[in-house]
């Protein structure tokens, strides 16, 4: 049997382009290492708590996770905007990679909501 991607969560559609978009970059620029591994670890750690919040029936725990994943997601849009202020990215990478985010960031807060409903 093959992996099929039809019954994943459309969020996690998202990120791993995302992901995939961000591996793309940054292999193509050199750049400063230790920021790369962390933006690297922040995209691993974020993509866990949402494989996570997937995992859990509970509302409650689905709503944590959310939560770290949010709290993720709001760093990489900073680290994001360093990159950017650095001239590591080109506008267009930068206006990219901002949709990607938004893109997500609106995905979470609607799950985060629908985990409020009783």
């Amino acid at each position: 049997m093959y992996y099929s991607n039809k019954n994943e969560l459309p969020i996690l559609h998202l990120y791993n382009n995302l992901i995939l978009y961000v591996y793309r970059i940054f292999a193509k620029i050199k750049t400063n290492e230790e920021l790369t591994k962390s933006i690297y670890n922040e995209l691993s750690y974020c993509h866990n708590q949402l494989f996570l919040a997937k995992t859990f029936k509970d509302k409650k725990m689905k709503y944590k996770y959310l939560l770290l994943a949010t709290a993720s997601v709001d760093y990489l849009t900073a680290t994001m905007r360093i990159v950017k202020k650095l001239k590591l990215i080109t506008p267009k990478n930068y206006t990219v990679w901002s949709y990607k985010i938004a893109g997500i960031d609106k995905s979470l807060q609607k799950w985060m909501i629908s985990c409020q409903k009783p």
